[in-house]
């Protein structure tokens, strides 16, 4: 199961196809319209996921490390919400959210460095060009949750630009530092929250360990 969860966040992080076996038979698809459209599919089921997804919220992926290179650029938050939109779970896209300067990876980042919600916040400014509707709420949208960082610098900057709006998060996958994976599928509700020393944590409502939703 770890091994196959590794295949969905490879796809889903560079946008590519995942392939499937059936009657000796090998196809494939890509991976973010595969997991969107299993989300769309069972958003029925969960509350909490029906309070940030719909057709009356405007997403707002969450920028890359670096400053965009080109318009084309990779941008896997982005892929998402359009996925989510077309699948009539997001009104529109709002990319407000723009990377001025680089952080670390956290993916790549050595023990102790990874970024911080300080970091995210002060690399990133928001696009005043892109319109929004006054009175749609937000999500912000990731790929992958781990302790949050980039949701709290993101929620901070977003909330300082629009102070009456209600902000939501949501990552299509969130990460297992230890044990193994024992089921892909399993949409929780969390907290973000600090340790005394200052460390974030993500909370879960729910105690199986999964890497989808």
């Amino acid at each position: 199961m770890s091994q196959t969860s590794r295949v969905f966040r490879d796809a889903i992080k560079n946008d590519r196809y995942i392939p499937f076996k059936k009657d000796g038979k090998t196809s494939s698809q890509q991976g973010i319209e595969y997991v969107v459209a299993l989300l769309a599919r069972e958003i029925e089921k969960y509350h909490f996921l029906r309070e940030c997804l719909g057709p009356e919220v405007a997403l707002v992926p969450i920028p890359r490390s670096a400053p965009l290179s080109n318009k084309d650029a990779l941008w896997p938050t982005r892929r998402i919400c359009e996925a989510l939109v077309a699948a009539g779970l997001g009104y529109e896209v709002a990319p407000l959210l723009i990377r001025r300067t680089a952080v670390q990876k956290a993916s790549t980042a050595e023990v102790g460095k990874r970024p911080t919600p300080v970091n995210h916040y002060e690399s990133t400014i928001i696009d005043n060009e892109v319109p929004t509707l006054v009175e749609r709420n937000f999500t912000l949208v990731d790929d992958f949750v781990t302790r949050g960082s980039s949701f709290v610098g993101m929620f901070t900057r977003l909330s300082e630009a629009f102070p009456n709006r209600k902000i939501s998060c949501f990552a299509l996958l969130r990460t297992v530092s230890d044990g193994d994976i024992v089921a892909l599928k399993d949409p929780v509700q969390g907290r973000i929250s600090y340790y005394p020393s200052g460390k974030l944590y993500c909370g879960w409502s729910a105690n199986a360990q999964q890497n989808l939703f």
